[in-house]
């Protein structure tokens, strides 16, 4: 969706866009340059970023990273908490 490619910082916008660049680089294996081309930026630390937010939010909840299935599941908990309105 448009909203998930822009330079809106809103919470409810930002934090599925650091899950989505945390997928593409952790879970698809996109170079952190790669990354943040597809996202239109340029600067490969703002993905940086984004996998330090989401790490530390997947430690906060007790998953290990390499756990597709719990990856996946967190996703979609985040994103189903900021649709309701809740904090993630």
């Amino acid at each position: 969706p448009d909203w998930l490619m822009s330079d809106r910082r809103t919470r409810r916008c930002s934090l599925p866009r650091h899950v989505a660049v945390w997928l593409l680089s952790n879970a698809i294996g996109l170079s952190l340059p790669q990354t943040v081309r597809a996202f239109g930026r340029r600067d490969h630390t703002t993905a940086h970023h984004s996998c330090r937010i989401v790490d530390a939010a997947m430690a906060r909840a007790g998953i290990v990273a390499h756990d597709d299935v719990e990856i996946v599941d967190f996703a979609r908990d985040v994103i189903a908490a900021l649709r309701e309105g809740r904090a993630a």
